[in-house]
């Protein structure tokens, strides 16, 4: 199955606070890469060919509310 491609993660955050009212906005890996956490083969005695793969978490956007009475 050999090594596993190298990727990058890119995890970003903005917030802001105004008058007792917050918004954050967080995107997990941005970027998108199809990076791959590992692979492995579930073999049966006649073939080991098909390798499976556990990929990164893909794109995903996280908006948060919140308001102070």
């Amino acid at each position: 199955m050999g090594e596993l491609p190298p990727y990058t993660l890119l995890n970003l955050s903005a917030g802001v606070n105004r008058n007792g009212t917050q918004l954050e906005v967080r995107v997990d890996n941005a970027i998108n890469s199809l990076g791959e956490l590992t692979r492995f083969s579930a073999c049966t005695p006649t073939t080991c060919n098909q390798p499976y793969v556990i990929p990164v978490q893909p794109r995903t956007v996280w908006l948060t509310f919140g308001q102070k009475f």
